[in-house]
């Protein structure tokens, strides 16, 4: 079963940077012209397709195009480094490979029936994997996003986000522009660029927006002037600290801004809910894994079952059968279910093993964040010859007495054991190309490891 789409209820496309715009009756016209072009280089049902391209209207038609033809479409980062792009081409083997100024048809291998979109994971915790996500599962989770999303709240929708992976092509693309609302396409502005988004929010009527937390701090950190209200805002992707919710919800104007938890393994979000709501899922249900086993409500690793669940990763059958259990999904994400509603408390994948102690990262990160003069924190561990494992932490902010200031501050906050080793300050944290904070690379920056 190949992915279907109605292109008569296509929503409208535009690039910030570009000025270029398009109506949905256009897009349906560009996509059915690209369709006849890819099928005339034997682009077909199975077919595999690598999409090198930042997220744009050429990026957006051709995978359109693809999933006309019953393709499988993997995009990836076009800021890919050699070897990166060489690894993908031999773990994917595509039939054809669609960069920014080139197309390279492949021998390639014939994809799954009803496969229909691979999304490579981070890889901050080790190896990218291909997570592949079924025609089935990608309508199940589009469905559940727009009956989640009343429509007049998706009808004007700036994506900041890369297309390369979940939260900004399913959540922040496909969402709105397939439910018939327009999408304005304005992936990773720079810091240079940030000053223009009030105007660009005014100008372009935004109603919906969603984002990483990283990005609110950068605009927090700005102090960008007010824009026109929102109707809608998402942040997810990462941990959210309660100063940080309550400023966007100030700066945006609306009481409608949303934490959402996803995985790439879910089709991207899984759960969400209103600020302080915590998350209830969208589709499917959410349990427990402890030690006496699975459980409706309690404490553990967060399960969640859903019909947007992946079909597995890439030729990793090992890793496929040890993201299962019992039919659920690991999470990989600590918490507590209790009637239907996921709180999360940690990440069991970055917890610090200190002489048999473990510590979550995040909840060190949260008291911190909360010191006054703390812009942004990232916890995380490093080898340490006598306790297995120490903690670190990096802090941004005022340069002058940080790390004194945040050392008392969370000394009477945080227990002894779960108190940081060392500390560094930064100007910024390093990020992943999705946005997240990279623990890896901030590991590097600071210990050299």
């Amino acid at each position: 079963m190949a992915f279907h789409f109605d292109s008569a209820a296509l929503g409208g496309l535009a690039e910030v940077a570009t000025g270029w715009s398009l109506t949905g009756a256009e897009l349906a016209a560009k996509v059915e012209t690209r369709t006849a072009a890819l099928a005339a280089q034997g682009i077909g049902t199975g077919s595999r397709v690598l999409l090198a391209r930042r997220a744009s209207i050429a990026f957006v038609t051709d995978l359109l195009a693809v999933w006309r033809l019953g393709g499988l479409a993997a995009p990836v980062t076009p800021s890919q480094t050699a070897p990166e792009h060489a690894e993908l081409l031999a773990r994917f083997a595509p039939n054809l490979v669609i960069g920014e100024e080139d197309e390279i048809r492949i021998d390639g291998r014939p994809a799954a029936p009803g496969d229909a979109l691979v999304l490579f994971t981070s890889g901050t915790t080790g190896t990218p994997k291909g997570v592949v996500l079924t025609a089935n599962a990608l309508s199940a989770r589009l469905a559940a996003n727009n009956a989640h999303i009343p429509a007049e709240q998706r009808q004007s929708a700036l994506c900041l986000l890369p297309a390369s992976f979940g939260h900004g092509l399913i959540g922040g693309i496909l969402t709105p522009l397939l439910g018939g609302g327009t999408v304005h396409l304005w992936p990773s502005p720079s810091l240079p660029e940030l000053p223009r988004l009030p105007g660009v929010i005014a100008e372009r009527e935004i109603g919906f927006l969603t984002s990483v937390p990283t990005f609110w701090h950068l605009v927090r950190r700005l102090d960008l002037p007010r824009p026109p209200p929102l109707v809608r805002v998402h942040i997810g992707s990462a941990p959210l600290d309660p100063g940080l919710a309550d400023w966007v919800r100030a700066w945006a104007g609306t009481g409608e801004i949303w934490d959402m938890y996803g995985l790439t393994e879910t089709a991207n979000w899984a759960a969400g809910g209103r600020i302080g709501d915590g998350y209830t899922p969208w589709q499917g249900k959410a349990a427990v894994l402890s030690e006496s086993g699975v459980a409706d409500h309690g404490e553990g690793e967060v399960l969640v079952q859903t019909e947007a669940a992946m079909r597995g990763y890439l030729d990793d059958p090992a890793a496929t059968e040890a993201a299962f259990h019992a039919g659920w999904i690991r999470t990989g994400d600590l918490g507590r279910v209790e009637h239907g509603r996921i709180t999360l408390t940690g990440r069991i994948k970055t917890q610090v093993n200190r002489g048999g102690l473990k510590i979550s990262p995040e909840a060190v990160e949260r008291v911190a964040l909360a010191c006054p003069g703390v812009s942004a924190a990232l916890a995380f561990g490093y080898p340490d010859p006598v306790a297995g494992e120490g903690l670190a932490i990096a802090l941004t902010g005022p340069s002058e007495g940080l790390i004194d200031a945040a050392r008392s501050w969370m000394r009477a906050r945080l227990m002894a054991e779960h108190f940081p080793d060392r500390w560094f300050h930064l100007e910024a944290l390093p990020l992943t190309d999705r946005g997240k904070p990279d623990r890896e690379a901030a590991r590097r920056l600071t210990l050299g490891l």
